[in-house]
């Protein structure tokens, strides 16, 4: 099916979707009629071909929802944790396992565990939700597990759990109701900001925590695609950007403006995420997909 509707939009050999500005409730971009923003991971590598002499340049900014987290919920914790160059989901690997950080491979289970569990509470879900969440991504919880990783989450993050247990008292106070089709039911609603103050109305527990996250990746996601677009122009560059991706862009570089182009994405995308979030430093890490 995904296949289907990707072929229906391939033109000249390439796929051109078509973007909304705003696809969603947060603000991020959408593409209605095939989901680029989630390519199935099975399918990735059908959809990106770099012609000879071109490599694509995939610019995405790390643990960015976490980041955004501790900015919104001034979770000194995690802030200390980002300001000091550490991995949170190897630290809570560690905490849960007693296995030293540096132990822990970035493609470990242990570390696979932590980040489904680092993800899934921030936003709010119930053990639970987390496990056929976790469960659907190849990760998978014992009832038990899930129980102690969500207690160690909100042992560990004590201003997030400040921060949910904010937005849960607004929502019970809130005298405002909105009802929801998708789940047939009447939700209170509050209104929520983001980092750069943009006000978005989020109906139930769980969007109320993930609009003002998303809404703040969305916002610098597309301050960066500004500014990385008018360094490409200024500097009369034949690199393109070919699609973005909640938190990433992707530009296909001709092989001889590479380095150029990746300090340019190091320069604009660290400044927009320095702006947002002064309270430790942020780069892009960056994936070149070259051609074959």
């Amino acid at each position: 099916k995904y296949l289907k509707k990707s072929l229906a939009n391939v033109r000249n050999g390439r796929l051109h979707p078509s973007y909304r500005q705003i696809g969603g409730p947060t603000g991020r971009m959408g593409c209605p009629d095939v989901t680029l923003q989630a390519i199935p991971g099975s399918l990735v590598d059908l959809h990106y071909h770099p012609p000879k002499g071109h490599t694509i340049l995939i610019a995405d900014l790390p643990a960015i929802e976490m980041r955004i987290a501790s900015i919104i919920a001034e979770d000194e914790v995690l802030i200390e944790c980002f300001r000091t160059g550490r991995c949170p989901h190897k630290m809570m690997a560690s905490r849960i396992t007693g296995i030293p950080e540096s132990e822990i491979g970035k493609k470990s289970p242990e570390r696979q565990k932590a980040k489904s569990a680092n993800f899934g509470f921030l936003f709010g879900m119930g053990s639970k939700t987390f496990r056929e969440n976790a469960l659907a991504d190849g990760v998978e919880f014992t009832k038990e597990e899930a129980i102690e990783f969500r207690r160690v989450f909100f042992e560990m993050y004590p201003g997030i759990e400040l921060w949910h247990r904010d937005i849960g008292l607004q929502l019970r106070e809130s005298t405002e109701k909105i009802y929801i089709k998708k789940y047939k039911k009447i939700e209170p609603a509050i209104r929520v900001r983001t980092i750069s103050g943009r006000v978005m109305k989020a109906a139930g527990y769980c969007a109320a925590l993930n609009y003002a996250v998303q809404g703040s990746g969305a916002d610098m996601l597309k301050l960066a695609t500004i500014k990385v677009g008018r360094e490409l122009r200024a500097k009369a560059l034949q690199t393109k950007i070919i699609h973005l991706v909640h938190d990433d862009i992707r530009l296909l570089c001709p092989d001889s403006e590479v380095e150029q182009v990746v300090g340019i994405l190091n320069s604009c995308m660290g400044l927009v995420a320095d702006q947002m979030m002064p309270k430790f430093s942020t780069l892009p890490e960056i994936t070149r997909i070259p051609s074959k």
